[in-house]
């Protein structure tokens, strides 16, 4: 068996909630219909699992967030294109353009000023002027 891609997508803490809700919003409704799950279902551990990986995503900053904030947040990403200051000449783009991980990490952290905005883009002094 061969891995054709190893990482084809990256995945929002966001994303994750909202799985591991519908797998257990499907669990129970799959017990109350059947009266008990089935083989991998019986597993008490992965309910546990369950419990507090939805209990750790709750507790993060983005669990306050709803789809359509991180839709908005997503577009004005895509079309962020800093101007240069005036009387100087343009920037790199590939110097200012964000990374898919930093993007992921901007969406998933939720930062509230620039020093946790520099924690998660690097160099971010070198790349983003302070205007």
């Amino acid at each position: 068996m061969k891995i054709l891609e190893a990482r084809s997508s990256f995945l929002t803490n966001h994303e994750v909630a909202l799985h591991i809700q519908e797998l257990v919003r499907f669990q129970d409704s799959h017990l109350k219909h059947e009266g008990s799950y089935t083989s991998a279902l019986e597993s008490d551990n992965l309910r546990t699992v369950q419990y507090e990986l939805q209990a750790y995503l709750d507790s993060l900053p983005v669990s306050q967030v709803n789809a359509k904030r991180i839709r908005a947040f997503c577009t004005e990403l895509l079309t962020f294109d800093p101007a240069p200051p005036p009387g100087e000449e343009s920037l790199d783009l590939s110097l200012t353009s964000l990374t898919k991980g930093e993007k992921l990490m901007c969406i998933n952290n939720v930062p509230s000023n620039v020093a946790e905005l520099s924690a998660v883009i690097e160099e971010f002094t070198d790349r983003f002027k302070a205007e």
